[in-house]
């Protein structure tokens, strides 16, 4: 997450607070970029009881920038106030330095369980390190020379799949035939609802390369214009409105279209 959201475990530093002190406390102040200036001239000025020179920027991300600040415990609340309707936001956060390493370590854990579940090791921790050393180690076929082998061959015969890598492929699966049903479903209903019964249409998927999709578009227009003369006439002009229908003229044709965008991860 962002700054406003996001773990301080590995941000901020015993040096940068105030602590033990009965009459003296250090915030974190969230300061959007654009703010950067404003924030030094009037951080000052926003309370009274606020410690002069006693902010700088310990983190910094693509929004903004996380300050420090040093006032009096009794105008905290004020301080916040003030902050808040300048567009300054102030993080909750006190620094306790066994909580934070607790975190830190939970933290850690998560990242180690993460990585299990994504690979988890296929060979023994001995053969393991012959490997990333380079000695040669046995296989069915005889000796295996690593004096060539590259990093994805290394990391393919150190680690197989964990259980998440293949839960998701069962059910990415699963869900990409249901999705592709409910495509089918919508072509049908939506082309008894715009032509009528009795059924009489014929369903059949499209790929065309990115550079003929206008071409494939122009064609399909002029075969099927005669089944809406409405939309075949509103594609010519994109002024034109289409009475009670809400979509984009773009995307309304004479004939019943439904995407099926195949980039998943890009």
């Amino acid at each position: 997450g962002n700054l406003l959201t996001r773990t301080l475990a590995d941000i901020v530093h015993k040096e940068d607070f105030v602590l033990n002190s009965e009459y003296l406390i250090t915030l974190l102040v969230v300061v959007p970029k654009s703010s950067y200036l404003q924030w030094q001239k009037t951080y000052e000025s926003l309370s009274d009881m606020v410690v002069p020179r006693s902010t700088k920027m310990i983190a910094e991300d693509a929004e903004g920038g996380l300050f420090t600040v040093t006032l009096f415990r009794k105008v905290m609340d004020d301080f916040k106030a003030k902050a808040r309707e300048n567009r300054f936001i102030v993080r909750e956060f006190y620094y306790d330095e066994k909580e934070l390493k607790c975190e830190k370590e939970e933290l850690m854990k998560l990242a180690s369980d993460k990585k299990q579940q994504y690979w988890h090791p296929l060979l023994p921790a001995c053969l393991s390190t012959s490997l990333r050393n380079g000695f040669m180690v046995p296989t069915v076929s005889g000796e295996l020379h690593l004096d060539h082998k590259t990093e994805a061959w290394e990391h393919t015969a150190l680690f197989s799949q964990g259980p998440l890598l293949r839960w998701l492929k069962v059910n990415f699966s699963e869900a990409f035939v249901a999705w592709i049903h409910v495509k089918a479903l919508r072509v049908f209903v939506e082309s008894v609802l715009r032509y009528g019964l009795p059924v009489n249409f014929q369903a059949m998927l499209l790929q065309p390369n990115r550079k003929s999709v206008k071409r494939l578009r122009d064609v399909l227009n002029v075969v099927f214009k005669h089944l809406d003369e409405v939309a075949a006439a509103s594609i010519m002009d994109p002024g034109m409105d289409i009475p009670g229908l809400q979509l984009s003229n773009q995307e309304y044709y004479p004939y019943v279209y439904f995407k099926i965008d195949l980039s998943l991860l890009d």
